[in-house]
């Protein structure tokens, strides 16, 4: 627990000095203004791909994950959102 903190820690601040020693700091506003003028996407059913099972350790969604690794490219070339939904209810 503690070797977790200390490298998220200094991942953190690290992370979080490094663009002001290399003149960057102007860019963090910039990139919170393009964040907020982007529009969010809007759910399509037509581009979305819905794995549904038990759980995520199920056979079947596992199979699923894999088939699909080989196809991550044409996914995000054409936009589809893969949304994977696991539980009883």
């Amino acid at each position: 627990m503690g070797l977790t903190f200390l490298f998220i820690a200094s991942c953190l601040v690290i992370g979080g000095v490094l663009p002001f020693l290399f003149g960057r700091a102007s860019l963090l506003p910039r990139i919170g203004e393009s964040l907020k003028s982007a529009e969010p996407k809007r759910f399509s059913p037509r581009k979305t791909l819905f794995i549904i099972g038990p759980s995520a350790n199920h056979p079947p969604c596992r199979l699923q994950r894999r088939l699909l690794k080989p196809a991550i490219a044409a996914l995000i070339r054409e936009d589809v959102v893969v949304m994977e939904i696991y539980g009883d209810g």
